[in-house]
């Protein structure tokens, strides 16, 4: 299948917009987004990490900055 789109001539900015307009488009309201089983276990599973103390927050750049260094390596 080919890209109706040219990503490779649109800025980060026009590609985030596309991506928005087409998650607008399949799901126009949350109740259509059904999540899939797996992802309550995964939620619960993380939360009883937390309360374990086995879990630390940290921020979406501090996120970012990991997830980066990783892909670095």
């Amino acid at each position: 299948m080919d890209t109706l789109l040219p990503l490779h001539q649109m800025s980060r900015a026009e590609k985030f917009r596309a991506l928005d307009e087409l998650w607008n488009d399949l799901y126009p309201n949350e109740e259509a987004m059904d999540s899939p089983l797996w992802h309550l276990d995964a939620l619960q599973e993380t939360q009883e990490r937390y309360i374990a103390g086995l879990e630390i927050p940290v921020s979406l750049d501090e996120a970012e900055k990991q997830l980066r260094a990783r892909l670095s390596q």
